[in-house]
């Protein structure tokens, strides 16, 4: 009898204690995973650009496949005259980049002034007296001027002569900017043929 009376009590002291709160076994929710390191994209380049300036890009991400791609050209006094950003998959010539290493020779071949076709606003294709745009109408790289912008406006910059920046801010065109009283300026964009 004792020993029955003894179980009871034991029963009844188990059902008055709190349950225990059972330890979860799950991973935590992928947003808080951190990223693998192998797949982490991180990679950055300078480059020196004509008047003194330099242009910084930098790409950034849990992958390349998802980074942003950041450019920040300034002036020998470190003022930022240009702040652009996008991400790298909208961007030609980084869209396809895998791994830092690959999207770090990217960003040079991307800001890399050696391969501008305009580096002076001379270089713009002309606006002539008549015409809807700047150009050829056939041509195969059709250049479209800021919507702000009217002939006048483009044909003077096309005579000052001024150093000229381009780079590929979309698949299918680059961005266009002159620089002029220590100010960097869009003027436009050019498509890719295609």
């Amino acid at each position: 009898m004792k020993i029955l009376l003894a179980a009871a009590s034991l029963l009844v002291v188990a059902a008055c204690q709190p349950a225990a709160t059972p330890v979860s076994e799950a991973k935590p929710p992928a947003d808080q995973a951190a990223a693998p390191a192998s797949t982490v994209c991180s990679a950055s380049i300078d480059l020196a650009w004509p008047a003194e300036l330099t242009a910084s890009a930098i790409a950034t991400g849990p992958s390349c496949e998802k980074a942003a791609v950041l450019l920040v050209v300034r002036n020998d006094e470190q003022d930022p005259l240009l702040v652009w950003s996008s991400p790298t998959s909208d961007v030609f010539g980084l869209y396809d980049r895998t791994d830092s290493a690959a999207m770090t020779a990217g960003l040079k071949e991307w800001i890399d002034q050696a391969s501008n076709n305009m580096p002076s606003s001379s270089k713009l294709p002309e606006w002539k007296a008549g015409a809807e745009a700047p150009g050829d109408a056939a041509s195969e790289f059709p250049f479209h001027v800021e919507e702000w912008m009217d002939r006048d406006t483009y044909e003077a910059i096309r005579k000052e002569d001024l150093v000229t920046f381009m780079f590929p801010q979309g698949r299918e065109s680059a961005a266009v900017f002159v620089y002029r009283d220590l100010q960097i300026e869009p003027v436009g964009i050019q498509q890719f043929p295609g």
